[in-house]
């Protein structure tokens, strides 16, 4: 009994509570869509080609299937060598490989800089997948 509830708690964090949905349009400053995220994890540009996949297992492939990062579930955010390049805390805050702080994104998928100045909009996209998009490499 007590391993279901700490199951049914991981869950709940880390899939179904309202963030994590993985479907939406990704927005520059000034709406204007710039990508958009399927329910499967596709990404695709404005032009609606393929750009990036995130898969269930973590991985990050790019438009012809070559792994670009990783995902851990504890939102560190790796490149294709498996080094650390991103970090995103439960609160949105995303720091680069040195702790530094360089943006935020908050639960209603607004992204900001570390200057809190607002650089996209994510919609409900997970917030993993946001930072990778805004401060990774995906784009």
């Amino acid at each position: 009994m007590k391993h279901l509830k700490i199951l049914l708690l991981f869950l709940f964090t880390f899939h179904l509570s309202p963030f994590t949905c993985e479907a939406g349009d990704i927005k520059d400053a000034n709406y204007r869509v710039i990508a958009r995220v399927d329910g499967d994890g596709l990404v695709k540009n404005s032009s609606y080609r393929i750009i990036g996949r995130f898969q269930s297992d973590g991985l990050v492939k790019d438009a012809s299937y070559r792994t670009i990062g990783r995902i851990d579930y504890d939102g560190t955010i790796k490149d294709g060598s498996y080094r650390v390049m991103l970090r995103v805390g439960n609160d949105g805050t995303v720091k680069d490989a040195n702790y530094r702080i360089i943006g935020h994104i908050l639960n209603d998928g607004t992204v900001k800089d570390s200057s809190y100045r607002i650089i996209g909009r994510a919609g409900f996209v997970r917030k993993t997948w946001a930072a990778y998009i805004f401060f990774g490499n995906m784009l």
